[in-house]
């Protein structure tokens, strides 16, 4: 065995040992940083991660049923196994280990930090990645989701966590027919109708993004926009909010939704007198569309389809 080999060996001990073990001679700084970058080649980067992440679960499911454990800081850990699951393959593991209904404990939690924290957790792990979509799915969290966001009694004081679950709805649904069928059976067409029409400029935001993908995925959810009336909510978006971005995505939505669903694009017609006034308000507001080509292109790209005049003959 050679010098490399015995130090990489006696490394593999200490480590899967837990306990020290005496050198037989001093190595260098270099020398141990390459020891532990050949172990890590061995074990894989993310064995002790795993090992870790099975550390804070069991630290979770402690502190969250024996009421006498008060010296742990749960937000953090709810943080840190967050910041683990950004990757893709931990995030799979996670559910592996049995942390997904110890996760999913915290969204009952009376302390609001820490369920917006185990929402973190959810938004983490779903985010492209189908295995745990599917779990999360199959653990009825998109019906969890979904009432926390209608029952949330102070939405408008605790918008910062209804945001974060509408997140965590946008994070398991997308890209995901099974999540998608059990979003439409959880009746989330419906909350998403009721959460847009709050004043609230990051649940409005979340809302339309949400809506916006899954009608790029699913011809069908025109429907459901058509069906429950979201064009009201559009509207007074378009006639009240102050954020470019907010109003890009409505214009976007409602161009989409115009040319690809016939009962909509009638429906916009018989808005036509609400419609022109709302593009042409943001057409003249140079605050709004000052070198914002994307706005002013919704704005027109609308009003043509629905048979109203451009900006270039309003200005002639």
């Amino acid at each position: 065995m050679n010098r490399n080999s015995e130090k990489l060996f006696r490394l593999a001990i200490e480590t899967s040992s837990n306990r020290d073990v005496v050198p037989q001679e001093q190595s260098s700084p270099t020398d141990i940083k390459w020891l532990k970058s050949a172990l890590q080649d061995i074990t894989g980067p993310d064995k002790l991660q795993v090992e870790h992440l099975k550390a804070c679960i069991a630290v979770l499911q402690k502190a969250n049923t024996d009421t006498t454990c008060a010296d742990c800081d749960e937000q953090a850990i709810l943080e840190e196994v967050a910041d683990l699951c950004e990757n893709i393959d931990l995030a799979c593991d996670l559910h592996k280990i049995g942390g997904f209904p110890v996760i999913l404990e915290y969204l009952n939690h009376t302390n609001v930090k820490l369920r917006y924290a185990a929402t973190e957790v959810l938004v983490a792990v779903s985010q492209n990645n189908v295995y745990c979509q599917n779990a999360l799915v199959d653990l009825s969290v998109l019906s969890k989701l979904l009432k926390l966001i209608q029952l949330n009694e102070k939405i408008t004081e605790n918008a910062q966590l209804s945001q974060k679950y509408l997140h965590g709805v946008s994070c398991i649904v997308r890209q995901n027919k099974k999540a998608f069928d059990s979003f439409k059976e959880c009746n989330g067409f419906e909350c998403l109708s009721t959460a847009l029409q709050l004043p609230i400029y990051k649940i409005q935001l979340r809302c339309i993004f949400l809506l916006k993908n899954l009608a790029s995925e699913h011809h069908e959810v025109l429907k459901y926009v058509h069906e429950q009336n979201f064009l009201p909510s559009f509207l007074n978006i378009l006639s009240t909010s102050d954020k470019p971005d907010l109003l890009e995505f409505v214009l976007e939505l409602l161009s989409f939704s115009c040319k690809q669903y016939q009962p909509f694009l009638e429906d916009c017609k018989s808005a036509k007198n609400i419609l022109a006034k709302c593009t042409n308000d943001i057409l003249l507001n140079k605050c709004l569309c000052n070198d914002n080509t994307e706005l002013v292109n919704g704005c027109e790209e609308i009003r043509t389809l629905i048979g109203c005049t451009s900006l270039s003959q309003m200005e002639s």
